[in-house]
């Protein structure tokens, strides 16, 4: 199955306030695991900050809701992660190993995040600003316990609905395979009374990179027209092999 790019999907940072930079830079942002060699695998945090930044690290699982957010919850058993806190100096980076506590390749693709959070501490650097605010950073990478024959099945259909008041297109996608797949725009062909249907490059972000994990429904809206009122809906949905 053909990989895509999951740098939207995949990177998660917080922000409590605006800053011209961020405190700290977590890479990769993905990674596949599995026994032997692919047991381990390191990670990098990079203070490209001005001031030192303390950050703490952890795993959880990752399930997925309809509407594409995570649903984590903590699973120190299932990885170990060293160091799982630092204190980086201005410019200093730090490799961080994580290392999968499983022995045996799974039937059906596990999801989990790779949590790197800024800890709010004091360093004693005049890391506040002056408003007395201190940029928090948080950053989600995507980690993936993968099968043998990883194969997204991918099925979807569409119709209008109404959602918080407003006449909307809701495609449903469906993953019966047992890994992960991540839509390109090419994937998703919106048609009524048998003809394609136009959207910009702006609407088609309600589809064009998401992520629908294995097992999992996803609903995805597009806005309504009143060129879907011409005729039946329907979507074409292409496997990822049939997109290049």
């Amino acid at each position: 199955m053909k990989r895509y790019s999951q740098l939207m999907l995949t990177t998660l940072v917080l922000m409590l306030m605006t800053a011209p930079a961020l405190a700290f830079k977590l890479t990769p942002i993905e990674a596949e695991f599995g026994p032997g060699r692919l047991a381990v695998q390191t990670f990098k945090v990079e203070n490209a900050d001005a001031q030192p930044v303390a950050v703490e690290l952890s795993v959880h699982s990752r399930s997925m809701a309809p509407n594409g957010d995570d649903v984590l919850a903590p699973t120190p058993e299932a990885f170990a992660v060293f160091p799982d806190q630092i204190v980086l100096q201005p410019g200093e980076t730090q490799s961080v190993r994580v290392q999968w506590s499983g022995d045996s390749v799974p039937t059906t693709e596990v999801a989990y995040r790779l949590m790197a959070e800024q800890l709010p501490i004091d360093l004693g650097t005049g890391a506040a600003n002056r408003s007395g605010l201190k940029l928090m950073v948080k950053y989600l990478a995507a980690l993936y316990v993968r099968p043998a024959e990883p194969a997204a099945v991918l099925t979807a259909s569409i119709a209008g609905e109404t959602r918080d008041g407003q006449k909307v297109a809701v495609i449903k996608v469906k993953n019966d395979g047992n890994a992960h797949a991540v839509l390109q725009e090419p994937m998703v062909e919106v048609s009524v009374g048998g003809k394609p249907v136009t959207y910009n490059a702006q609407q088609r972000e309600a589809v064009h990179g998401k992520n629908v994990l294995a097992g999992v429904q996803r609903e995805l809206v597009l806005p309504w027209s009143a060129q879907l009122d011409t005729g039946a809906l329907s979507v074409v949905l292409k496997q990822p092999a049939d997109t290049e």
